[in-house]
Parts: structure tokens; sequence; C-alpha cells
């Protein structure tokens, strides 16, 4: 789909004739608000009701979620969390540089800043705006903008476009109070090279990996229905962001029971779609990614390139994995699962997509928590409580595990990120 613009920086703008407006103002003001306006929920909350009017946005189950976040009650449940004390106000213009691979987050970052009383210059990628959903989120933004009443918030957004050139970044910065910054690490780290006024504020989030961990256990007694409702949370933590997001999954953990694992339900590479252990009956992990690999052939839209770039990881990770390894493969293309035959000294090394998990098993939770590393922040707790979890590794302290959630929550995304309270941080 072709990217709508609206213009170049004209005379006047605050930004350089390099940059290209999408939506918003080309001259954001550095009047700030209080945390939490009642201008910047009212704009959200208008945002989230005409996303879910829209009937093409509403096919995007990414902007569905953009749109269940923004609204009012979610936003005054995230205000009494926050409980901040009167007098405190935004820092003025902040700088966010949105990820590629997390096509929403241009929005989650601008609304939150916007919720700690900013301006926000968002920088989109030309990748991410090849996305038909973004291009129908900037059309809405731009429909909204329009109206006299939002003028406000227009006047506190610029969702802006240019090729890379760190001139072009250093001249936008010198304007602004703060940074946040979203991506892998060596852009994390070049961006970081440029330089900001003195005193502005800087939030980076460079490449995480995360995880899930499942009692076999509590699965076995789940009903149908609850094992089904299971996957589909899983599902929507994983393949919904061809698991691109740093809160997906990527290895899954099974807890050990009492008795030994059954060699029988991995056996070697690519041997159907149908596990049989010795005893002649599936396994329920064998069930877990039989239902999993089902829902994706449902709703999954694989294609070519997908598929491709699936095999070639598998292969890659075989091939660098120490250990002898093991591939299943469920209908046809939907899924690969690579089990490693020894939980990881470091889970962080191992990271999947569009469908590739790695598979291991541990004796109990803290050998878990002895591979963790900084680089492991969330931890999708299946069949177990996160709260719980949370306290364990705590206790145990763990490296890394930022974040412990019920299977369905690893991409909500929250004002308290990585550890860090967003709110609090953008604003004085």
């Amino acid at each position: 789909m072709k990217s709508e613009r609206i213009k170049n920086a004209s005379p006047g703008s605050y930004f350089p004739r390099e940059v290209t407006l999408l939506a918003g103002t080309d001259n954001p003001t550095a009047e700030v608000l209080e945390p939490f306006s009642p201008e910047a929920i009212a704009f959200l909350d208008d945002f989230s009701k005409t996303l879910r009017r829209d009937r093409r946005a509403r096919q995007d189950a990414e902007v569905m979620a953009l749109a269940f976040w923004c609204r009012r009650a979610h936003l005054i449940a995230l205000k009494n969390r926050h409980g901040l004390a009167p007098g405190r106000m935004g820092r003025g213009k902040i700088f966010h540089l949105a990820p590629a691979n997390v096509p929403m987050m241009f929005v989650y970052t601008w609304a939150i800043g916007l919720l700690a009383g900013n301006a926000g210059i968002v920088r989109i990628s030309e990748r991410t705006l090849q996305r038909e959903a973004v291009q129908d989120v900037l059309r809405v933004f731009r429909e909204l903008f329009s109206q006299e009443e939002n003028v406000a918030i227009r006047e506190r957004t610029s969702l802006i476009s240019y090729a890379r050139s760190d001139a072009v970044t250093e001249q936008i910065l010198a304007g602004c109070r703060g940074r946040v910054l979203w991506g892998g690490d060596e852009t994390i780290h070049h961006m970081q090279q440029i330089p900001m006024p003195e005193n502005a504020v800087e939030l980076t989030f460079p490449d995480r990996v995360s995880l899930a961990v499942i009692s076999g256990e509590a699965l076995e007694k789940a009903d149908q229905e609850t094992l089904q409702n299971l996957v589909h949370r899983f599902y929507n933590d994983t393949y919904v962001m061809d698991q691109n997001g740093c809160s997906s999954p990527q290895t899954v953990i099974w807890l050990k029971k009492t008795e030994e694992f059954n060699e029988a339900s991995c056996p070697g590479n690519f041997p159907g779609d149908t596990i049989i252990t010795k005893s002649g009956s599936e396994t329920i992990r064998d069930k877990w990614w039989s239902l999993l690999a089902q829902e994706a052939e449902r709703e999954y839209g694989m294609d070519g390139f997908r598929a491709a770039r699936k095999l070639e990881k598998a292969a890659v990770s075989a091939m660098q994995t120490d250990e002898t390894v093991s591939i299943r493969r469920y209908c046809g293309n939907e899924l690969y699962v690579l089990r490693l035959p020894v939980l990881p000294q470091d889970l962080a090394l191992y990271k999947g997509g569009f469908g590739l998990f790695f598979e291991t098993e541990a004796e109990d939770i803290e050998q878990i928590f002895r591979s963790f590393s900084p680089r492991i922040q969330t931890v999708v707790c299946i069949g177990l409580d996160p709260a719980e979890q949370a306290a364990a590794a705590a206790q145990q302290k763990a490296a890394g595990a930022l974040r412990f959630v019920e299977a369905g929550q690893a991409l909500q995304m929250d004002t308290v990120w990585d550890g860090i309270d967003l709110i609090e941080t953008l604003s004085r």
C-alpha cells in the first residue's frame, strides 16, 4: 500500500526539509501538560473508539489490541496505579525512535509520552510504513487531527519519516528534552552517540528475548476448553507478530514430572505431524503443539517468505547448537519445534520466529532461573502463578526476567517496561 504523506517540512517548520510529516504538526509545542491530563485521556479514548468503528482497521488484531489499550477505563486504571502527586508535569518535546519489527509501537511510545505530559516526535521507519495496518492507523490520526477539538493534541504530535541521517536527527534532538529509543543493540548504541541538550532524559529498550514455562502436570488436569483457550492465548503472544516482539516467547521449557521424559515423543527430523509415544497415546506436550499448529493453520498467514525464513532459522540453529537436536514439524510449515536435549546455560541465545520454537525441560523452576541472563525479558507462565514465580526469581536473585505474565499477556504494553516507570521518568 502506498504511504500517504502530508508534506515535507516547510519554511518555519521545526524539522529539516528532509523530514516528511505523516500526521500531526511540523511545529510541535514545548508547552507541557500534567500526567494523564484530561485532554490526553479524551483524545486517546476517541482514538480508540474511532479505530474500533473503522471497517479496515478492525480487521487487524494488533490494531484492535491498541484500541483496547487506549480506552478511557484502561487509562484511568493506569493513572490510579501510578498515583502521581499533584504538581508533576511533562518535560517538553520527546523524540521517539520506533522499532520496525513491532508495527504499532510508534503509537504506544507516543501515547505513553503524551500521558506523561509531553509533545511527541516519532520517527517511523519506511519498513513500518509498508504495513497496511500502519497506514490505516495514520489515516485515523489525520482524521482526528482535522477536528477542531483535537488541536491541543495535534500541537503535541509529530509523526514523521526520513532517511537515516545523523545530522537530521541531531537537529531535531537539539530542541528535545528527552529521547526514547526502541530497537536493536547496534541501532541504539549508534543513536546514543548523537548529542542531546544537557539534562535531557534518555530511555533505551534494546534487544531482549522471552520464553514460556509450562507445567505439563497442570495442563493434563485441564479440560479441553481450558487447554484450547491457553493455546489461543499463547498463539496471540507469538504468531500475531511473527515472534518479532521482544516479549514473544522463543523457547518453551517444560517442568519435569516424576516420570522420565518419553524420548519416543521426540523422533528425528520432520517425521510428520502425528507423534505417538511408546504407549500409543499422545503426550500433553504433543497435544499442546498440535493444537497450536491447528490454530496457526486456521489463522496465520503463512507465505513463502515466512516459510523460507523459518526453515533457514531452524537449519542454522540446528548447526550452531553443540548438542544433538531433533526437529518436529506440525501441519506442514505452520510449526517447527526444535528440541534441545538439555537446558541451555543461556536461554537468551535462542531465538526463533514465524512459528519456530525451541523446546527443552527442567527439573524445577530454580534450574530455569540459573539459565537466565540480563537479556531475558518476559516469562510467560502456563499452569503456574506468575506472581509466585516472580517472587521466587527475586529470592534467587535471577538475572533478567523483568516480567512474569499469564498466557495472552506477553505483548500487552505497559507504562512500566523493562522495570522502568516511563511516566515517572518522562515527567518531572
